[in-house]
């Protein structure tokens, strides 16, 4: 499992390191993403990470492995009344690009083995083969893609 402390400090040091994100926010449930959005100004482009679940996957016990499957949301809160199909399609290629980067930064930390600082170990453990990104669309009033991917641990994630 990842610990969630550990998961969202490194959502906030993406937004450090990305300053087009306005606001992080780690929740659990859709409830959590809907009350969040809410809050927040219209045009603020909003990073929302989910806690991560886990699953097991082994051959044996000895073979044990902790699947986590990961969901974040690059997202950019809109007011459907006063958009057309050029404002959407303006915050589809502003979030796509935030999400490029964010993938980017995930590259190139789960590589770095120069450094062991918590970001890098997490990333170390991403499952490179099954990221997928997809568009939102007036996603609970705003428009972004979504990333899934899975961090791949040996039992509960330790330092």
């Amino acid at each position: 499992m990842v610990p969630i402390r550990q998961y969202r400090t490194f959502w906030e040091f993406v937004q450090l390191r990305i300053p087009e994100i306005k606001t992080v926010k780690v929740v659990s449930a859709e409830v959590q993403m809907q009350n969040f959005i809410s809050e927040v100004q219209t045009d603020d482009v909003l990073l929302i990470a989910v806690i991560p679940s886990s699953e097991t996957e082994a051959s044996s016990v000895d073979d044990l492995e902790a699947l986590s499957p990961c969901y974040i949301f690059v997202l950019k809160k809109t007011t459907r009344a006063d958009m057309d199909e050029e404002d959407r399609f303006s915050d589809q290629e502003v979030t796509q690009a935030i999400m490029n980067s964010i993938m980017e930064l995930m590259w190139s930390l789960a590589e770095d083995f120069d450094h062991n600082d918590q970001y890098s170990r997490l990333m170390r453990r991403l499952n490179l083969n099954k990221m997928r990104v997809d568009p939102e669309y007036d996603t609970l009033g705003c428009n972004g893609w979504s990333l899934s991917f899975t961090l791949k641990t040996k039992g509960m994630f330790n330092e």
